[in-house]
């Protein structure tokens, strides 16, 4: 059972690159001239320099001698992070509405595995019995996909959502985000669990 688990990483991690892809192919398909329009922003440079600095930990860790189950979760944390601040550079640097609705969803995918990186860090680096991978990874995992889904093909093709993008100094902004709030709940309930169990545990 152990041995399963520990190749889930790679699994959801995986499926996350495929579900941003096939976002990213469903809006080429449909709006092909909208996507990739960008101009400087100095706002997306933060987000571009975020993304080298989670890409050089990335490539520090994958090519290190470092095979605890504990990092193979941190990638996770990692590849999270990628997603998500390469995703909000390409939001901040779009000239037209639907580029921002297609990154913006996108960065709502990678910012959904953020989370379940670092409360299955936490577990796995704890070394608690009671905190049990095989008991709390497949529930963590249903809610993952359900969070990553909504948030990434939540009315994926209803373009309605665009009148809502306002520009702002810092790229196109949109208070009303697909699945910005069941986002915002999972993001709070798992860190608040994995810091809940660091404090019992140390």
């Amino acid at each position: 059972m152990i041995k399963k688990v520990l190749n889930i990483p790679i699994i959801i991690s995986a499926t996350s690159l495929l579900l941003v892809l096939l976002l990213t192919a469903t809006y080429t398909y449909t709006h092909p001239s909208s996507l990739f329009n960008l101009q400087f922003n100095g706002y997306a440079m933060i987000s571009l320099i975020s993304f080298f600095i989670y890409l050089m930990i990335f490539w520090k860790v994958i090519y290190g001698k470092y095979k605890a189950d504990e990092v193979k979760w941190y990638l996770v944390y990692v590849f999270g992070g990628l997603v998500f601040s390469f995703s909000e550079f390409l939001w901040r640097s779009s000239t037209h509405r639907l580029g921002a609705l297609l990154w913006s969803q996108i960065n709502l995918v990678g910012a959904a595995l953020i989370p379940v990186g670092f409360i299955m860090f936490v577990i796995a680096y704890s070394n608690e019995k009671k905190y049990s991978k095989e008991y709390i990874i497949f529930p963590v995992l249903l809610a993952w996909g359900a969070v990553a889904f909504y948030t990434g093909f939540g009315r994926v093709l209803d373009v309605s959502n665009l009148s809502k993008f306002i520009l702002r100094p810092w790229g196109w902004f949109n208070n009303d985000i697909i699945g910005y709030d069941y986002y915002l709940i999972w993001f709070l309930v798992l860190f608040t669990s994995g810091l809940y169990i660091l404090y019992k545990v140390y």
